[in-house]
């Protein structure tokens, strides 16, 4: 192209021209010096160097055509006739595929959202394909196959900040789908909802790995809340109150807050009161975390 220059040209353009004639490998030199300044320009202007290379890619490839169509240009219609054609053609399709899917993108976001190319920098949003499954266990002291929670109550996971519920199923397990993929590896913080069961260990998280996980449980505890007084409603201290294996005395006020641990728990629970010089008192129906039970003794 060099040789284009006119004739008697002065200053760089001669010097470039003059050395060009006299040794022709120069030519090649000049093809690296300038991708050498556009490498130079890229550095300068913090360009993204894949959209750099892709775009070095792409001008190489139309000089390529720019040189078949010269070639071709200087042929007679003949053989070569159709092939120009289908070259010429398929130059025309790609040019406007290109055009169409740089809209697309832009505009649509289809195929793909163009600042992801540009920038690299966006954020993949999980596809279902890439999510996964976790299942959670949950079962009693006896371990794993302990499964004391079967169709009642739900498991809570905590992703991300987002919390998410799942119901136990008939056989103890919480099925959470779709949990994005970016938070494999992950530890979340994780709940029961049941009105009968509570976790063990109430600080423990599960690991977002997509294994099947187990999560231990036991019975809530629950209290028995009683009053005692006497025949008159004097309040009486120092009464034994026992439920579920349970003992506790009555302070001066006649009151008594007795815990029941899980394992004890029932729908109803026997307690018994006895203080000396009064009749033992007793009942077999006391339910647990009801209001406070109100016992009066008689004295002997």
């Amino acid at each position: 192209m060099y040789e284009d220059f006119p004739p008697g040209s002065s200053g760089l353009l001669g010097l470039i021209r003059s050395a060009i004639k006299a040794v022709p490998a120069v030519r090649y030199a000049l093809a690296v010096a300038a991708i050498g300044a556009a490498v130079a320009l890229i550095a300068g202007f913090t360009i993204d160097l894949r959209v750099a290379v892709f775009g070095i890619i792409i001008l190489f490839v139309f000089m390529a055509v720019m040189v078949v169509f010269a070639r071709l240009a200087s042929v007679a219609a003949g053989s070569l006739y159709v092939l120009a054609m289908v070259l010429a053609w398929a130059a025309v399709i790609l040019v406007i595929s290109t055009s169409i899917l740089l809209l697309t993108s832009v505009f649509f976001n289809w195929p793909r959202p163009l600042s992801r190319w540009i920038e690299g920098t966006a954020a993949v949003t999980p596809t279902a394909s890439s999510n996964f499954v976790l299942t959670i266990y949950v079962h009693g002291p006896g371990g794993p196959y302990d499964r004391v929670l079967k169709s009642k109550g739900s498991v809570l996971l905590n992703i991300g900040g987002a919390p998410r519920s799942a119901s136990i199923g008939p056989d103890g397990e919480a099925i959470f789908p779709e949990i994005p993929s970016n938070f494999r590896g992950q530890n979340a913080s994780v709940g029961l909802d049941s009105e009968e069961y509570e976790m063990s260990d109430p600080s423990e998280t599960i690991r977002l790995d997509g294994k099947s996980t187990y999560l231990a449980v036991r019975k809530k505890s629950g209290q028995i809340t009683v009053h005692v007084q006497d025949e008159k409603g004097a309040p009486l201290a120092g009464v034994e109150i026992f439920v579920a294996g349970q003992t506790k005395l009555t302070d001066r006020h006649g009151d008594a807050e007795i815990l029941i641990p899980g394992d004890k728990m029932k729908p109803e629970l026997a307690g018994t009161a006895i203080l000396p010089g009064y009749d033992t008192w007793s009942a077999d129906n006391l339910v647990p975390n009801s209001n406070g039970l109100t016992i009066v003794l008689t004295k002997r």
